[in-house]
């Protein structure tokens, strides 16, 4: 019984010593870059250009505020959009300034 103990010992005190001198990586975790959050804004087209859009909104009790949006080539726009549209943007924030990604154009304007 005793040379079988004896050697299982020696074979641990192996394999514990030799764990100990294998160098574990270490990985830091690194905080993620901040990512601009999509954000949306529903209101009424005020002024187009070909690389802005003006959105205004009124909503009942508080007080209307308006953006400029940035159009970029890879912003998606659905519907034809102009002047006095109901309009959702979709927009990421970078540097200050409001990027539009998606326009949904949401009914024509009222006919008179």
């Amino acid at each position: 019984m005793f040379p079988w103990r004896f050697s299982a010992v020696c074979l641990t005190i192996v394999l514990c010593a030799l764990g100990q001198n294998i160098p574990i990586p270490q990985t830091q975790e690194q905080p993620p870059a901040e990512q601009p959050v999509d954000q949306y804004f529903s209101g009424t087209v005020v002024s187009y250009a070909a690389e802005k859009v003006t959105v205004a909104r009124t909503v009942l009790g508080r007080n209307s505020s308006s953006r400029f949006f940035t159009i970029t080539p890879d912003t998606r726009i659905e519907g034809k959009l102009r002047v006095k549209v109901r309009v959702t943007v979709q927009y990421i924030t970078k540097d200050e300034i409001d990027y539009a990604l998606h326009i949904i154009v949401r009914n024509p304007p009222a006919k008179k």
